[in-house]
């Protein structure tokens, strides 16, 4: 029986992964540069909104005033003047669903305010420290690494 070589499956192999990887590393950069040129963002749509509007998006950012009927929402660099009503977060952390409506508005579809049970994190820090505390009772840091404190040498035999 005759051995087949199978170098030249290999490159072929690799060539095919190469080109691949190269195809989608140009369609990537393409698709991107598309949609950063040509597609919305927050400041063609103030300078433009009738060609911009009726877009849909999330954005994340801060409070910056509350009011019955409206807010006025930090993004970035920018204060937009954002329809709906919201209530100010602990951390002012908020994520917002918003409407960019063709007639220059801002309409708050949903919100999310970030608002966590801190309680929680005090309790899960405050058992790190009793486990610690636990560890540490029972073993001492040496340089050669953790070794058993003197009540604990004999192991199971002295018990």
């Amino acid at each position: 029986m005759r051995n087949f070589p199978l170098r030249p499956i290999r490159y072929t192999m690799y060539l095919i992964v190469v080109l691949l990887i190269v195809a989608l590393v140009f369609y990537e950069n393409a698709y991107h540069w598309e949609k950063r040129e040509f597609g919305f963002t927050l400041e063609r749509f103030l300078s433009e909104p009738q060609k911009y509007g009726d877009y849909r998006g999330e954005r994340f950012g801060a409070i910056a005033e509350a009011y019955e009927d409206h807010f006025y929402f930090s993004v970035g660099d920018k204060v937009i003047k954002v329809m709906g009503k919201v209530e100010k977060p602990w951390f002012n952390e908020v994520t917002a669903h918003l409407e960019f409506r063709k007639d220059g508005t801002i309409q708050l579809l949903a919100y999310h305010n970030y608002k966590y049970n801190f309680f929680l994190y005090i309790v899960s820090a405050i058992a790190l420290g009793i486990f610690a505390w636990m560890f540490f009772c029972e073993w001492k840091l040496t340089r050669r690494g953790f070794e058993a404190r003197e009540l604990l040498k004999g192991g199971l035999k002295n018990a």
